[in-house]
């Protein structure tokens, strides 16, 4: 065993990004460099990209970059170049070229101002010579490309800013096309001293995974762009034993006795977070990140324990604990109050324990409105934990910054200590509590002696009783008086919370402001918990279910499924005990229905179908009572209305076709009679506009196209209206947005498809201003993304290839943030696994078949464990069974036999799944085509009694 070393020996250098200079210290990736550099080495152009924290960084300046040298190469780095600050990138790119080439005692091409790109690389001479006298083609490396689209905010529409001007003169260098200013120059005649071939250069740029939705529309000046990429890729088990085990050359007892009994520690405490082991799951990734901490910690416990040597028994750890050990030493660095912060409930962690990312604009503003945390720096402190790579800042296109977590395993740790730190704060109130209890006994004791030594004065107090008698009938009064006071202040506080639940909410609500709300609702669940109680009189408690279910109304628009439901389930309790209690009062009646399906709703979210439509059949059954006590009031009608419309939709879901359009007719009977009752009242207009909807929609599964045409012409022209009499009211403008999409869906069904894409672009222009207008609403979100996938139809059925992946690409990066937000959400999870669909069919149509099977592998993978949990979903079902057969297609197309094998397993799985649903008599039009290619592929594979089209299909 060696001795411990006076210096601590550099071998893994945990989470930092590698430099040349590391280069020695980067092992595991010779496979991937050696291709990298023949991607680079064959084309002008070309493109790195992979997920965050990966490794990309690392990889071009420690692995890349030596390699080039060698090759006789002048590799330039330029990271950090889209700066918010910057007025001119070219300038920025080729003052870095020269500080460069100075460092590397090369010989380049002197520096003229306002020299573009291809004129700095075009003039006589303009070459670059090393230090020895050879000749160097330079390669321009720009790495964080993503930021020119979220920190700089690059747009094909706006042609005079520093990052378009930077994207042309880039394009010119890599197309070799002559700049404008040099061409006219050219035609006046002037002379010019350039050369004009084209000149041995390289470029590469690397980005972010999440921003290759952007690279599409960069394709008009740099068409190459998607054409010479490589994907970086997590390790594999192979290369985490690399990187464990090559720097034995130089430390050979590094790894103690029994190397490969510690190698194959390490690579199980790895494989564990997943709940195996590397020997059970060889092929599964390692995280580049999880690794490099461990590695380092590793090592670090090696020298303090066991003299620098790693053993089977030190690596036979807990990454998690690893992970919470770094967690705790990077926030070392700041405040105890600023952790506190941080680690509150949604802040970088939702209560399921899920990232999220936190604006910096909110941190200043907390911390500037509260005076215990109003003393500490906001940034540096941010700036401290992103230098420990605790955090990573993400700066948007607007100018904003927002914080996460570099890793999703940290939110584990994060969990455990919002956990750790209720358990401490209920104790500390339990230890309170008890010590209160204590004193007052000891009150008590002590009352108890003084009354011992009062009976002795018994009839001296006999005496005074008369006079006690009248001054507890005046102290009695005062009582009561003070008793009114309380009263009337509550209800002047509850008469201020009102206002601020329900008229500001309304305010904000058109201005897609809601997120201003969040402070407002803290504060009245915090007073309610204060002062609420169950004896408190029925008004109060009346008071109490709406407010609450407001707040859970809050949290559902935000996506918050979960936070909804603990809201709605404590209004439920005490809607139910009220309701109950006076079965006459209409309001607790009301109370109870309204609760019943605001509860249903959540049901109805996370695919609990059949909890979702007994919840609906109640409210139902409590408004037809009302109604039929009181047919002049439009209020119960109103209630039936939506009511109807809920249950038809569950009722869709389920596949029940008949049943679902007898209750959308319903629905739309009463809506024309309120409507035309009063046609000034928008809202009643909104509710014929929405029946007018569920029909059009109910017709449309029927393959009536023409029918759901005229009844999404008629909701446009409601809809119009609307948005007419209040222009500004965003509510309305989502109506008009979703008309507009309905009269796509069935000019696109009629295969009308320029009038299908008109009426799609007309929604994706109000799409995208809501969604920009409040990031926080996730329905708003989710508009956005139904219609960019809406317009990406229509293009892809037009021929127009990459501009359907790109509107599929931009529409499933924001899918994908909605389902991190909320791993919970079920119809999140589902739209982000159906995501992948879209990008692989247009993959298929370009005969790209390992993309498109990487895709419809993904969607296959997210809708495995759903289909093992929700049973009942047929959307998950037919999610599952499209994603199996486009993985079929394409492995059949690569002729894998491998993924052929895998493929054709989850296409039998799907197809069973769909068999009892027929069975079932709850099987769609579309999961019955799928049914149908299910059984194609299984035909000859299946035994005789299990081939297909053994048991009739049931109509639904």
């Amino acid at each position: 065993m060696p001795a411990p070393a006076t210096n601590t020996p550099r071998i893994w250098l945990g989470p930092i990004t590698y430099t040349e200079d590391d280069a020695a210290l980067f092992h595991g990736r010779n496979q991937v460099i050696d291709e990298l550099f023949e991607i680079v080495r064959r084309d002008r152009f070309s493109l790195l990209f992979g997920e965050s924290g990966h490794g990309k960084s690392s990889l071009l300046l420690a692995g890349l970059f030596p390699r080039m040298w060698a090759a006789g190469a002048f590799p330039i780095a330029a990271r950090e170049l889209f700066r918010e600050d910057a007025l001119d990138f070219t300038t920025v790119l080729l003052a870095l070229i020269e500080e460069q080439a100075a460092k590397h005692h090369i010989t380049a091409p002197a520096l003229r101002d306002g020299d573009t790109l291809w004129e700095y690389f075009h003039r006589p001479g303009a070459e670059f010579w090393s230090g020895d006298h050879q000749r160097l083609t330079p390669v321009l490396v720009l790495d964080q490309f993503e930021d020119l689209f979220r920190r700089v905010g690059w747009s094909a529409a706006q042609r005079d800013t520093p990052a378009a001007r930077f994207v042309e003169e880039l394009s010119d260098l890599i197309e070799n096309r002559i700049p404008v200013p040099v061409r006219a120059a050219i035609e006046a005649g002037e002379a010019v001293q350039f050369g004009f071939e084209p000149v041995p250069l390289r470029v590469l740029i690397a980005l972010r995974e999440d921003a290759l939705s952007e690279l599409p529309a960069l394709q008009p000046w740099l068409p190459g762009v998607d054409a010479n990429k490589m994907r970086l890729r997590p390790f594999n088990l192979e290369q985490a034993r690399q990187i464990i085990t090559e720097p034995l050359a130089q430390y050979s007892g590094l790894l103690g006795s029994d190397p490969d009994a510690t190698v194959a520690a390490i690579l199980n405490c790895m494989a564990a977070g997943r709940g195996g082991s590397a020997a059970r799951d060889p092929e599964a990734p390692v995280d580049p990140f999880l690794l490099s901490v461990m590695l380092k910690d590793l090592h670090r416990r090696a020298l303090e324990q066991t003299g620098g040597s790693l053993t089977p028994a030190l690596a036979n750890t807990n990454a998690e604990f690893i992970l919470t050990e770094f967690y705790e030493e990077a926030m070392t660095r700041v405040p105890e109050r600023l952790r506190e912060y941080l680690e509150s409930e949604n802040r970088l962690v939702t209560p399921g324990g899920y990232p999220q990312s936190l604006p910096l604009d909110q941190v200043e503003q907390d911390f500037a409105t509260n005076d215990s945390l109003s003393d500490i720096p906001v940034s540096p402190s941010l700036q401290a934990l992103v230098d420990a790579h605790l955090l990573r800042p993400e700066r948007r296109g607007d100018g904003s910054v927002r914080f996460e977590l570099v890793h999703d395993r940290l939110c584990g740790v994060v969990a455990q200590r919002q956990a750790r730190r209720a358990d401490e704060e209920k104790r500390h109130r339990l230890e309170a509590e008890a010590a209160h209890e204590r004193a007052h006994a000891e009150e008590l004791a002590v009352a108890l002696s003084r009354a011992r030594k009062m009976a002795l004065v018994a009839l001296v107090v006999a005496v005074l009783a008369l006079a006690a008698g009248a001054l507890a009938w005046w102290q009695s009064r005062l009582a009561k008086r003070a008793q009114t006071r309380a009263f009337e202040a509550r209800l002047e506080a509850e008469g201020l919370i009102n206002f601020m639940i329900f008229e500001l909410r309304d305010k904000l609500k058109p201005l897609g402001r809601l997120g201003l709300m969040s402070d407002v609702n803290r504060r009245v669940m915090a007073y309610h918990q204060r002062l609420s109680s169950e004896t408190d009189p029925p008004e109060f408690q009346h008071r109490r279910i709406v407010n609450l279910a407001q707040l859970g109304d809050g949290l559902r628009a935000r996506g918050d499924l979960a936070g909804a439901s603990a809201f709605y389930t404590t209004c439920l309790a005490i809607a139910r005990k009220l309701a109950a209690q006076d079965p006459a009062n209409v309001q607790l009646q009301e109370d109870l229905a309204v609760t019943t399906v605001k509860f249903g709703n959540v049901l109805e979210e996370n695919e609990d179908l059949s909890s979702a439509l007994t919840a609906y059949r109640e409210s139902q059954r409590i408004f037809k009572t009302l109604a039929a006590e009181d047919h002049a009031n439009p209020n119960w009608q109103r209630h039936l209305l939506a009511v109807s419309g809920m249950i038809s939709g569950v009722l869709e879901a389920q596949g029940d076709w008949r049943s679902a359009s007898q209750t959308n007719q319903y629905g739309l009977d009463i809506a024309r009679k309120l409507a035309a009752q009063d046609q000034t009242n928008l809202e009643w207009q909104h509710d014929l506009w929405l029946s007018l909807w569920r029909v059009g929609e109910g017709l449309l599964e029927e393959t009536n196209s023409s029918g759901a045409l005229q009844a999404f012409r008629e909701g446009l022209n409601v809809a119009g209206k609307l948005v007419a009499q209040e222009p500004a009211n965003a509510q309305w403008q989502e109506v008009l947005l979703h008309s507009f999409i309905n009269v796509g869906n069935a000019l696109d069904f009629q295969r009308d498809l320029p009038g299908a894409l008109q009426a799609y672009t007309n929604g994706l222009d109000i799409a995208r201003k809501l969604a920009a207008k409040d990031p926080t609403n996730a329905e708003w979100q989710r508009n956005f993304s139904v219609s960019l996938d809406s317009k990406g139809n229509v293009l892809l059925d037009q021929g127009d290839l990459p501009g359907a992946l790109q509107a599929y690409r931009q529409s499933q990066s924001i899918l994908k943030k909605l389902a991190a937000q909320d791993a919970t959400n079920v119809r999140r999870q589902r739209d982000f696994a159906f995501s992948h669909e879209r990008p692989a069919s247009v993959f298929e149509k370009q005969k790209k078949w390992r993309e498109a099977a990487e895709a419809y592998g993904e969607e296959v993978r997210l809708a495995r464990p759903w289909i093992e949990r929700l049973t009942n979903s047929v959307e998950w079902a037919e999610v599952y069974a499209r994603g199996a057969l486009g993985l079929h297609r394409a492995a059949k197309s690569l002729a894998d036999n491998a993924m052929l094998s895998s493929a054709r397993q989850d296409v039998g799985r799907a197809r069973q799944i769909l068999l009892r649903f027929r069975e079932a008599g709850r099987l769609p039009p579309k999961p019955a085509t799928l049914l149908k290619d299910l059984d194609t592929i299984l035909q000859s594979t299946l035994p005789s009694s299990d081939k297909p089209g053994g048991s009739p299909a049931r109509k639904p």
